[in-house]
């Protein structure tokens, strides 16, 4: 749900894309089986979502089973055939899972770790790498939609770097037959919003609408009551303290059309929400703005920038979190924020303070 790029740190013992026949089996070819068509799929929906993929290897760096001092006496000295046989099945196994770990990272734009124990570098190694990162866009010129697999390549004018990118993609018609299973979940799923996804605990902080919230208190006395159009979460209870935010934000990032009349029309949305530490929502307050500017208001707004003022109780006892969000409602652009309570609590009410300035 949220814009931009995601990594994804995959840990895990296997990554099986097809299963070999097993020669211990009566029928080795009972268990036959391939996932190419699930990871073909699987690869192409992390692509279009963004997704790089960093798997790593939770086994660490292995050893051959066959080496173990419990087969010395026993199977491999009755039946020395036996351990051949085990040592090709092992490494075939082996090298088979890493090759799809490093074919998902390759067909994301992420990077594989196998055959190490020092996993937690590995996260941080991953971490460095998913957090420095640029953004390219490309669009096939070539409509002929064969499903094969096209390769990308990146090249910089500077010798001597590696890249990590996406190395290409499945050209899958657009337009194709989609299965009957898939029409029915695509019908039953809950709509996309990208405001309350930018809305969770804890997410990043999308910017594709850059604004300021100027918060403080509005009194230093506490209330009773929730503020006018808040709500609350079960068995929250006062007493409250309402603090007072100010948006501003740069009109440039919404869309304003031209309603043909002499007007101009804006749809927005703004929210905060409180959190508390384990992620629960304590009250929150949310509101849709549609208005049809005059040529004076519009003049207005684009001098002063896009304002609204809202309200917000939080319970006086415990831990808080703010999180502040708006929404250009025509393109789905949305810019959100985080605070701690706790780093606005001991400001003067707002209206000792200093006005929000322009952004």
């Amino acid at each position: 749900g949220f814009a931009g790029r995601k990594n994804l740190i995959w840990f895990s013992a296997s990554f099986p894309v097809s299963i070999l026949p097993d020669a211990d089996l009566k029928d080795p070819f009972a268990v036959v089986a391939s996932m190419a068509d699930e990871f073909h799929e699987t690869v192409n929906l992390l692509s279009r979502s963004q997704v790089a993929v960093y798997p790593i290897d939770a086994r660490g760096l292995m050893s051959a089973p066959m080496l173990d001092a419990s087969n010395s006496g026993s199977k491999y000295a009755r039946n020395p055939g036996a351990y051949g046989k085990d040592e090709t099945k092992f490494f075939q196994q082996t090298a088979d899972e890493h090759g799809t770990m490093l074919q998902m990272a390759r067909d994301t734009g992420g990077k594989a770790f196998v055959n190490t124990n020092g996993l937690k570098e590995a996260v941080e190694k991953a971490v460095d790498a998913g957090s420095n990162y640029y953004t390219l866009v490309y669009s096939p010129t070539n409509k002929d939609w064969k499903g094969d697999y096209r390769k990308i390549e990146v090249k910089l004018a500077q010798q001597g770097y590696a890249l990590s990118y996406r190395r290409g993609y499945y050209a899958d018609d657009p337009n194709a037959h989609v299965s009957a299973a898939r029409k029915e979940a695509a019908a039953t799923a809950v709509p996309h919003d990208s405001l309350r996804s930018a809305m969770l605990f804890g997410g990043p902080d999308p910017t594709e609408i850059l604004f300021t919230a100027s918060i403080f208190p509005a009194s230093t006395s506490t209330e009773a009551d929730l503020a006018k159009g808040n709500q609350a979460a079960p068995k929250v209870a006062g007493p409250y303290k309402r603090y007072v935010i100010y948006f501003l934000a740069d009109p440039k990032a919404f869309t304003i059309s031209d309603s043909g009349n002499g007007t101009r029309h804006i749809d927005m949305q703004f929210l905060t929400f409180v959190y508390g530490t384990e992620g629960g929502l304590v009250t929150s307050t949310g509101k849709r703005v549609v208005a049809d500017l005059s040529a004076e208001q519009y003049k207005g707004l684009l001098q002063g920038g896009v304002r609204y003022k809202q309200e917000i109780s939080v319970p006086t006892k415990g831990e808080y979190f703010l999180r502040v969000g708006l929404q250009d409602v025509a393109s789905q652009r949305v810019g959100a924020l985080e605070i701690g309570v706790e780093a606005v609590s001991k400001l003067k009410p707002l209206s000792e303070a200093t006005a929000p300035a322009k952004p």
